[in-house]
């Protein structure tokens, strides 16, 4: 198929503006690729920040819970002697 352009418009053939528009064709699949790469670089960094959160939160409501049954033990001892003592 050819595309005739008019020469007195001052217009560039379509072929020319395509090639003005996406450029050198290497320099297309890098700039694609890092735009690929970057956005799964950016993917794997906020769910490794969602697995730290996760899990630094899980140690901090363990360590919770340990403290509070463990204050609870030593109350129920506490109020068990007091008991027998008494």
């Amino acid at each position: 198929m050819i595309i005739r352009v008019d020469e007195g418009s001052g217009r560039m053939p379509v072929r020319d503006q395509i090639t003005s528009i996406v450029g050198d064709n290497a320099m297309n699949n890098l700039i694609l690729f890092l735009n690929s790469f970057l956005s799964y670089l950016l993917l794997f960094v906020i769910c490794v920040a969602v697995i730290i959160i996760a899990v630094l939160l899980g140690i901090r409501l363990r360590k919770n819970k340990d403290a509070r049954e463990s204050g609870a033990a030593v109350s129920a001892a506490d109020a068990g002697g007091k008991q027998a003592q008494g």
